[in-house]
């Protein structure tokens, strides 16, 4: 049987930008070690960069249910990172991002490469970033 080290690249795929690449993959699992976010609430602070969204557009948006989304709500508040609120008369449940949610968020951002420009345009950074549930 052979043995293959995984912790270097296959021969072929070597190279600055394989470099480059492992060391922005290290960064981002550094930070999200770090700040012990999912991907899930990763995507939900990404989705609220530009403007707050209520639970059920968020579910819809990032294919989870709305369960999911207010449990990761509720994990992201009691970090700092989030607020939610209720309104209207059915009271729907929104959520807004912080600023420590917004440095967060952008940090992460860096880490993958995104300009400060696509931290303001949420939609480019989901839509090319690697971390983009699939």
């Amino acid at each position: 049987m052979v043995h293959h080290d995984i912790s270097r690249p296959r021969s072929g795929t070597s190279g600055p930008n394989s470099a480059v690449a492992q060391a922005a993959l290290d960064r981002i699992l550094e930070l999200f070690e770090r700040r012990k976010l999912s991907a899930t609430e990763l995507r939900v602070l990404l989705a609220l960069i530009d403007r707050g969204a209520g639970v059920s557009d968020l579910a819809e948006a990032l294919d989870q249910s709305p369960d999911e989304i207010t449990r990761v709500g509720r994990s992201l508040s009691m970090r700092g990172l989030i607020r939610w609120h209720h309104v209207g008369p059915r009271k729907e449940t929104r959520f807004d991002i912080t600023s420590a949610g917004l440095t967060t968020a952008r940090a992460l951002l860096t880490a993958v490469g995104a300009t400060d420009a696509d931290a303001d345009r949420p939609e480019a950074a989901t839509t090319t970033s690697p971390l983009r549930a699939t």
